[in-house]
């Protein structure tokens, strides 16, 4: 028996017998054209884009047949845009003509320096994007080569999936009754493989780097989606434990699904707020499906991704103001673009830095391209008028930083005025408190801020200078450090004191233990994944606020990361009793939900 660890992609659990596929590879060697043969060429690549469109059309529309989520569905029009992507499709014609070599070897070549980019890129969710452009590419090289690709449409047999990757794609076409679930060598919980498979409730565990070689065929596996673990040819006593477990994680998802219209109320009354964070306004309907009480935290810049130039105003507008008006009357607080210049339009911003975590990023550089950050101001401006909008600026450092800020905004306000565009001139604006700086100063902040949203994935790594990227210090990126804590009241403190709201978006309001922490602390609004909200409701309907707030008070004055844990591990037993320490401390259903 062996047991495999990755990243949970999608919850459940399975006891089945293994199908392993291996990847597919094109062998593509140059070969030299004639001039008369150029023409030639180019026709049959425009055919196998054209067919890779129409495949694409068709999976699309029967991924929306089979999911309760449609909107998720859209993740295919990606793949249409990036073969109508001049860097993919017009420079492949390009050089063509120019090199007179054979158009799958430049088509194969072109993709391969795209890809580069991507895979050198800091962020977990621009890295994933590498396997849209990969999906893509073999389509389109399948068709020059008139090669089948593989197929999960139809099996024999129910079996458990083993693979280096699936992709969009293969996702949603897979035979959903013998596919039982899935695990990959490679892929994280933000991969659109990942998303899909919790649409259409797939239990699936990725990251698991060589999970092909480590299992056979038809061996007898364990699938635990909840924890992200794989265990291969479990012994009998292994068996039934995971028996119990299924059984228990079944009776859990029926139990939550009643949840969904309840107030996440406390056991002595006191309410606290769930909101989704998203990417996507295809993501809306998921978050209402859950419950969730608006949307914390948009992430405005996913509309920026895999293109060559900036989304309009318009499309913005549209996009900001779609979401509003499905959330309604629920509030949507939109975060301007939170991303490095380097990861935007193929890089053509041309920036190098050493160390792009603190270099010209979010905010800065939005300060320093009025060309691109006036135009989504005034996008989410004309969006308030459908919905109840907030404003939020991430990565905030100083007042003369946010005052800056808001001055653009004022103007933006006024060009619409200018244009009779109507808008809410009250919209409220809010900061990001993501930095030490921003801590240590919210109680001036707050003076002039109408709202806090507290980023903890980035206060986190900033403040114990961990990047929570990096493997080989993952173990010190700690959100029980008794200094997180403490920074996290005094942010808390300065709003009470200014009077002014806050919220808790990064993944740590998602984690069990650390929500109860969050809500002792004085957090009365969390937002997360909308797939976690019904646990997190499901928990704070559970215990009393002011048994919870005597806990975890004491909390900031341990010593040690693990003594503050292991204080929480004792305390909930007594606070929560219907919840098991499996349950409570697994940890690894939460999504990576960056704030």
């Amino acid at each position: 028996m062996k047991k495999l660890t990755g990243i949970a992609a999608s919850p459940g659990i399975v006891i089945g017998r293994a199908y392993v596929i291996f990847d597919e590879s094109f062998r593509i060697l140059p070969r030299r054209i004639a001039e008369d043969e150029v023409d030639q060429e180019i026709e049959r690549f425009d055919l196998a884009v054209s067919e890779s469109k129409q495949e694409i059309f068709l999976i699309k529309e029967k991924f929306k047949e089979r999911t309760n989520e449609p909107g998720l569905a859209e993740i295919f029009d990606a793949h249409v845009h990036l073969l109508e992507d001049p860097l993919v499709t017009a420079e492949t014609i390009r050089r063509v003509r120019e090199e007179k070599r054979n158009v799958e070897f430049i088509f194969s070549d072109n993709i391969k320096m795209i890809a580069e980019k991507f895979s050198s890129m800091e962020d977990e969710y621009l890295r994933q994007r590498l396997h849209d452009i990969q999906d893509v590419s073999r389509r389109v090289l399948g068709k020059l080569l008139r090669k089948e690709k593989r197929s999960l449409s139809k099996l024999d047999e129910k079996v458990i999936l083993i693979c280096h990757d699936l992709t969009p794609a293969e996702t949603a076409s897979m035979d959903r009754e013998n596919v039982l679930a899935f695990a990959t060598n490679i892929g994280g919980r933000t991969s659109h493989a990942a998303i899909m498979a919790k649409a259409l409730e797939v239990p699936a565990v990725v990251g698991l780097q060589n999970v092909t070689e480590q299992v056979k065929n038809d061996d007898l596996i364990i699938l635990d989606g909840i924890q992200g673990t794989l265990i291969v040819g479990p012994d009998e006593q292994c068996l039934n434990e995971y028996q119990i477990r299924r059984e228990r994680f079944i009776e859990s998802e029926r139990l939550l699904s009643r949840l969904k219209d309840l107030p996440a109320q406390t056991l002595d009354g006191h309410m606290i707020r769930l909101a989704a964070n998203i990417d996507l306004p295809e993501e809306v309907a998921s978050a209402i499906g859950h419950g969730a009480q608006g949307v914390g935290l948009f992430r405005s810049e996913f509309l920026y991704l895999n293109r060559t130039v900036p989304p309009s105003e318009d499309e913005q507008a549209e996009a900001y103001g779609k979401v509003a008006e499905l959330m309604s009357p629920n509030p949507v607080t939109i975060r301007t673009l939170d991303i490095g210049g380097d990861k935007l339009f193929g890089g053509s911003f041309r920036y190098r830095e050493l160390n792009p975590f603190m270099g010209c990023r979010a905010i800065r550089f939005c300060l320093e391209h009025p060309e691109i950050f006036n135009p989504q101001l005034r996008a989410i401006l004309r969006a308030s008028v459908r919905g109840r909008v907030r404003l939020i600026f991430p990565m905030i450092t100083s007042l003369s930083e946010f005052r800056h800020t808001k001055a653009i905004l004022e103007q933006a306000k006024m060009d619409l005025k200018a244009k009779g565009i109507p808008f809410d001139p009250e919209i409220p604006v809010g900061i990001m408190i993501e930095t030490p700086s921003a801590a240590l100063i919210a109680d001036i902040l707050a003076r002039e801020a109408d709202f806090f949203s507290i980023g903890t994935n980035d206060l986190i790594q900033y403040s114990l200078a961990v990047d929570r990227v990096n493997e080989r210090i993952a173990h010190l990126y700690q959100p029980t450090h008794p200094g997180i804590l403490r920074m996290i009241k005094l942010v808390i403190d300065a709003a009470n004191k200014g009077g002014i709201s806050l919220s808790v978006c990064g993944e740590i309001a998602a984690d069990l233990p650390l929500a109860l922490v969050l809500v002792g602390l004085g957090v009365r609004d969390l937002s997360m994944s909308a797939t976690a909200i019904p646990e997190v409701k499901k928990l704070i309907r559970s215990f009393s606020l002011k048994d919870l707030t005597g806990i975890v008070s004491r909390l900031p004055d341990l010593p040690t990361s693990e003594d503050v844990r292991d204080e929480l591990r004792q305390a909930v037993t007594q606070l929560v009793p219907g919840y098991r320490d499996y349950e409570i401390f697994a940890g690894s259903r939460n999504e990576n939900t960056s704030g």
